[in-house]
C-alpha cells in the first residue's frame, strides 16, 4: 500500500525557507509526518524536500520519496565521530608526549642539566625508559687507505 505526500523544496536563498509551491509524491513510509525532511526523486536527480502535507493528489504523482531524513540518528552518529575523533587527538598527543619524553630521557644520559630538570618536572618513575642504543664504533684504523 503507498500514499500520496505533498511536498515543498527549499528555496535557493536559504535551506530553511520553502517554496510555497507544492509536489505530489508517493511514499510506502508509513510513519512520516509534516515537516519532516525526506529524499526525493526529481528529474534533476536526488534533492531533499520538505514534507507539507499528509495528503495528495494520486494522479499528479508519478515519482517516490526515496526515504526519510532521520535527524536524530544523524546527530547520535555525529556526536560518536565528534567523540572518536576527540579520543584519536588524545592518544596522538600522548604518543608524541611520551616520544618526546623517551628521547628526553634517552639524552638526559649524557646531559646533566637537562637530568636535573627532567628530574624537576617529576618523579623519575613516571618516566619512560631510555631505549638501548649500541654504541657506534668510532675508531679509525691508521693503516688502512680510506678513499675519498
Amino acid at each position: 500500500m503507498f500514499n500520496v505526500i505533498r511536498v515543498q523544496f527549499p528555496t535557493d536563498i536559504s535551506d530553511s525557507d520553502y517554496s510555497s509551491k507544492q509536489y505530489n509524491y508517493l511514499t510506502d513510509l508509513a510513519d512520516l509526518k509534516e515537516d519532516d525532511l525526506v529524499v526525493v526523486d526529481t528529474q534533476y536527480g536526488m534533492r531533499v524536500a520538505k514534507v507539507s502535507c499528509l495528503y495528495g493528489n494520486e494522479s499528479q504523482a508519478n515519482k517516490w520519496i526515496v526515504c526519510a531524513i532521520d535527524h536524530e540518528a544523524f546527530r547520535n552518529k555525529l556526536d560518536e565521530l565528534k567523540r572518536k575523533q576527540f579520543i584519536l587527538k588524545q592518544v596522538k598527543q600522548r604518543v608524541e608526549s611520551q616520544g618526546f619524553l623517551a628521547q628526553a630521557a634517552l639524552m638526559a644520559e649524557s646531559d646533566p642539566v637537562l637530568k636535573k630538570l627532567l628530574a624537576s618536572i617529576g618523579d623519575s618513575n613516571s618516566l619512560p625508559e631510555a631505549p638501548t642504543v649500541d654504541p657506534i664504533d668510532t675508531s679509525f684504523d691508521d693503516d688502512k687507505d680510506v678513499e675519498i
